[in-house]
């Protein structure tokens, strides 16, 4: 009998070990689980990569408008100087000011518009039609850009005001002015 009580023992022993154990369906289950989750972590993995591409693509795409911004502004600044300094030193009169600053398109207008013998250029394109009054007050009173290189310039000539609008173009990295326009 003890025999059998050993043998039965034995066998409950060796029964509840393997029943201890997680069944098939459990292992299998708690695979996916395992699988689902390293799966997870990799798209989670990858969507932060392309997070972080996208905000350091936006980033640079930033920096280069405001870079492109930041020269527009200076290539503007150094266009208003440009056509203050013509206007207000009676440049568009020195036939060697408008053939060093002008391209050879507007030379052409200038040299067309010339209504007098003997060639020249017609540098009052620039101005309006005033012909009397005080001549000390002929100044710039602001250029505003336009964009696409074109500027609109309020003056006053001879104490008439004024506003005309100029388009200036580089070449060789100089601006030269390449269409006016009385408004």
């Amino acid at each position: 009998m003890r025999k059998i009580l050993i043998v039965a023992l034995a066998l409950l022993g060796i029964t509840t070990i393997y029943s201890c154990g997680p069944s098939k369906e459990e292992k299998a289950r708690q695979l996916q689980e395992y699988n689902d989750s390293i799966a997870r972590a990799r798209a989670d993995s990858i969507a932060q990569v392309k997070r972080n591409d996208s905000i350091a693509a936006a980033k640079a795409k930033a920096d280069s408008i405001e870079a492109a911004k930041a020269a527009q502004e200076a290539k503007d600044q150094q266009a208003i100087e440009k056509i203050t300094t013509m206007f207000n030193g009676h440049r568009y009169n020195d036939y060697g000011y408008l053939e060093a600053n002008c391209t050879p398109k507007l030379l052409k207008k200038l040299s067309a518009d010339y209504d007098y013998d003997g060639g020249g250029y017609a540098g009052w394109d620039f101005r309006s039609d005033a012909q009397d009054g005080p001549s000390e007050v002929t100044r710039i009173i602001k250029v505003t850009p336009l964009g696409d290189f074109w500027y609109r310039y309020d003056y006053y000539d001879m104490g008439i005001r004024g506003a005309n609008k100029v388009k200036l173009v580089e070449q060789n990295g100089k601006l030269l002015f390449d269409a006016v326009r009385r408004l």
